[in-house]
């Protein structure tokens, strides 16, 4: 588990290095989100919302993360 969230909190170093988009975000949050790592994709996701407040895939799995960890 260690190397699953140090590879993602790499990953995500990389994009804030490169101009990162709303959809790398995205595709970050999903892949963690599929890895149970739901705060993890929670932050991933704020992210890509800040940066594309349109992204309606990003509001749904954001709720899904929530309802995951509320329950």
């Amino acid at each position: 588990m260690r190397k699953i969230v140090f590879v993602a909190s790499f990953y995500l170093a990389t994009l804030n290095l490169f101009g990162a988009e709303s959809g790398d975000y995205f595709q970050s949050a999903m892949s963690l989100y599929l890895g149970n790592h739901y705060q993890n994709a929670i932050q991933n996701l704020k992210a890509a919302i800040v940066l594309d407040e349109n992204r309606w895939e990003a509001h749904q799995l954001l709720g899904y993360c929530d309802y995951m960890l509320n329950h």
